[in-house]
């Protein structure tokens, strides 16, 4: 007499499963599980002043974490007409000039399209007497000044985009010293 192996078959109507499809199928190359692996290994061996630690850094990457996202999120959720709002006056504030003066007032800074140009008060005072000059028009200023600055100051034409002595640049500057000095005439 043969001996016959007994086999299990599933009830009719089911289909037998093969060991692959009872678990779930495992990811091949995840760096985060192996990650995870990693540390997990390495805990047993940590003391408690490494895993407080390795807790707080964890707790300070979430959090940078979550501001990070919410900078994503404040960044695609920005109207484009503020964008667009905000490059016109970019545009604008980069024609604008100022002055400022040192804190010992020994000299001053010419601003443009965040340009700092240093002037000497000699310089300034040389300035200020070009665009307070009495009985000359504001286009015989613009050429004076543009002439003193070719002779004297070359290097403001690399910062400043001053093209030619009709440049409105140069009659906005005049129009700035006059407003921000006064010359007195006596």
């Amino acid at each position: 007499m043969e001996a016959r192996k007994k086999t299990k078959t599933p009830p009719a109507g089911t289909k037998k499963l093969s060991k692959s499809a009872k678990q779930p199928p495992k990811k091949e190359n995840d760096p985060k599980k192996a990650l995870e692996e990693e540390l997990k290994s390495l805990i047993p061996r940590l003391d408690e002043e490494g895993l407080t630690f390795l807790i707080q850094q964890a707790q300070v990457h979430l959090y940078n974490m979550q501001v990070d996202e919410l900078n994503k999120t404040m960044m695609r959720t920005a109207p484009r007409e503020k964008a667009a709002d905000s490059s016109e006056k970019a545009k604008k504030n980069s024609q604008e000039l100022r002055i400022e003066a040192s804190n010992d007032k020994s000299s001053f800074y010419l601003v443009h399209s965040n340009h700092w140009i240093m002037l000497t008060d000699e310089e300034m005072i040389q300035l200020v007497k070009i665009a307070s000059a009495r009985g000359v028009t504001n286009a015989e200023k613009t050429e004076a000044l543009y002439r003193w600055l070719e002779r004297e100051r070359t290097d403001i034409f690399g910062e400043i985009p001053i093209e030619d002595e009709n440049d409105e640049i140069l009659l906005n500057l005049i129009r700035l010293i006059k407003k921000t000095f006064a010359l007195r005439y006596k």
